[in-house]
């Protein structure tokens, strides 16, 4: 058996997998934290200004990636998460967008994998009619 050829800033990719999407969420996934903060920094700058790393690294270290053969979210600080799911196995695909997040350019894209399965979601996605659309043509092939 041969290792997995590393790429997409972290997911190790399968032989013979390609990389077809590869994008991190919208800020504005964190918007709620990033006011909050604001109003603490206008009170003490110091902290104001190490609160605001916290969304920071939490977009960094975020990714939502779509390969030929799987849907896989990443997360984590201090830790690191995944969830993944094969394509083939999923069984309902969901896209939407606010009016806000109209505005910003970005959606959201929710996965099952059918009656009472796991859901995921990627949440402040660009491009989001895009890659869902990429993710039916893999279903089809």
């Amino acid at each position: 058996m041969s290792s997995g050829v590393p790429d997409a800033e972290g997911v190790t990719l399968l032989d013979g997998e390609e990389l077809l999407h590869n994008v991190r969420p919208s800020w504005s996934n964190w918007s709620g934290l990033i006011a909050i903060l604001t109003i603490v920094t206008f009170g003490t700058l110091g902290l104001g200004i190490v609160l605001f790393v916290i969304p920071w690294l939490a977009r960094r270290n975020a990714r939502y990636v779509v390969t030929s053969e799987r849907v896989i979210e990443k997360s984590g600080i201090l830790s690191t998460s995944t969830n993944e799911y094969r394509i083939e196995d999923i069984r309902q695909l969901q896209t939407g967008a606010s009016w806000s997040e109209k505005l910003l350019g970005h959606g959201n894209i929710q996965f099952s994998t059918g009656a009472g399965g796991s859901l995921i979601t990627f949440a402040g996605v660009p491009n989001y009619d895009g890659i869902a659309n990429t993710i039916r043509e893999q279903q089809r092939e």
